[in-house]
């Protein structure tokens, strides 16, 4: 999960301000549109995390918030239609810059929701003195793939917007494609889990 969403935080401010295929906005905006999303991020990242766990339970908790982050970002491209017939260049419309702010609010809330889930699953599955090896590792991989994760997402910016390989429109739409399809996959994984965790094939410590 930590792959998928370093590749789409690092992708979505350089389709911001691509001039081919992306948005084509200033830094100016592109703060103000994770200015929008910290907001929402803020104000419900607890409340949305209390009622998912309350209501549906850990490993379920894990299912939801992965489907609603990464694998969202497929409806990014449609902000490039609510940004047509802008009075300015470079600048951002009022429609475009709240539905990002939706999107990617949205998206950081998911993020924390699964990314809390998983932290609490993953100490309840060893036995206390176990946790700090298992932390350990888990940091070490985290580490790796957020290491990764920006040089993956600039070169499929690069090879996908830049308008010399594939068509433009097909750039954006592979580009938040193949960013949803690797959020799949961690869905995919979790439910995987979670079926072993109903199974009683994982065990899980409840202290």
């Amino acid at each position: 999960m930590s792959f998928a969403s370093i590749i789409l935080d690092e992708a979505f401010p350089l389709f911001c301000m691509s001039t081919v295929g992306g948005l084509d906005v200033t830094e100016r905006n592109i703060g103000k549109i994770l200015s929008g999303a910290g907001l929402i991020f803020v104000l419900f990242q607890y409340p949305w995390y209390s009622f998912i766990m309350g209501r549906y339970g850990l490993y379920a908790s894990q299912l939801i918030g992965t489907i609603l982050a990464t694998p969202i970002s497929i409806l990014i491209p449609i902000s490039l239609y609510l940004n047509r017939g802008v009075s300015e260049p470079h600048e951002l419309s009022w429609s475009a810059y709240i539905f990002l702010c939706v999107v990617y609010g949205v998206k950081n809330v998911s993020n924390n929701v699964a990314f809390s889930s998983v932290s609490v699953a993953t100490n309840r599955s060893v036995s206390s003195s176990e946790r700090a090896t298992v932390n350990g590792i888990s940091q070490l991989g985290g580490s790796i793939t957020k290491a990764s994760g920006p040089i993956v997402a600039g070169f499929l910016v690069s090879f996908l917007l830049g308008g010399r390989i594939v068509g433009t429109k097909t750039g954006v739409y592979s580009l938040f494609g193949i960013i949803s399809v690797i959020g799949v996959l961690c869905v995919y994984i979790v439910t995987i889990l979670k079926k072993y965790y109903k199974g009683g094939s994982l065990h899980v410590n409840k202290k």
